[in-house]
């Protein structure tokens, strides 16, 4: 009951603090809401996993609360991107930014707050996985005019509770990413961010650039 009281609380400062804010895009305010919808599954699921021993809980129940923890993530993440043009320095900062309302626990953790890892860290049941872009596949900072690069894209996945128990095979990356991105053994949800990347982008420009030039020059 703690956790929900947290997350009405700040659903009213956000209100009220949006009458002196900018009014979000609509692709930013689709993600933020999308993350609240998966916040809202969550807690659900939370409450009926804390009601009960650990011993009492079905595999599909707690899949089902880390999968929407992952989405939360995800959404949060994806809407500080288009909001901010770039992703933030730790990925928990979504929360005192105002784009995710409470950040998960992890029941493999005592329902600590779920660290966040990278692809080379060894399994840990309840972890969030975050792959960043190699510079490689920087982009230019989205929605401003500059050609400033930065990691805009990104892999989040989640870690089940035991190894060998989940199918990471069924999971894949976002097509753009699939060139960069691995996929963490034992994940029970993977979901991304793709930007094209600035040499994608310098090749369009170059190309509408001779294009003018033959089309002037008839």
């Amino acid at each position: 009951m703690f956790r929900k009281g947290v997350v009405i609380l700040i659903g009213i400062l956000c209100l009220t603090n949006a009458a002196y804010a900018a009014k979000p895009s609509p692709i930013v305010k689709h993600f933020t809401d999308q993350a609240q919808k998966h916040v809202e599954r969550m807690l659900v699921a939370e409450d009926n996993l804390k009601a009960r021993e650990a011993s009492e809980w079905e595999e599909g129940e707690v899949a089902a609360y880390l999968v929407s923890a992952n989405w939360a993530v995800y959404s949060a993440l994806t809407a500080y991107v288009l909001d901010r043009a770039e992703l933030p320095a730790r990925a928990e900062d979504v929360v005192s930014a105002g784009y995710l309302s409470v950040w998960p626990e992890n029941p493999a953790a005592d329902w600590r707050p779920c660290a966040v890892v990278d692809a080379t860290a060894p399994f840990s049941a309840g972890d969030l996985v975050l792959q960043v872009c190699p510079p490689s596949a920087y982009s230019f900072k989205i929605g401003v005019d500059t050609d400033i690069e930065v990691a805009n894209s990104f892999e989040l996945s989640i870690y089940g509770m035991m190894q060998g128990a989940s199918d990471a095979q069924r999971l894949e990356a976002r097509e753009g990413n699939k060139n960069w991105a691995a996929i963490p053994s034992d994940s029970v949800s993977m979901i991304g961010f793709y930007a094209e990347p600035a040499s994608s982008t310098r090749e369009k420009r170059a190309k509408r650039a001779r294009a003018q030039e033959q089309g002037a020059s008839k």
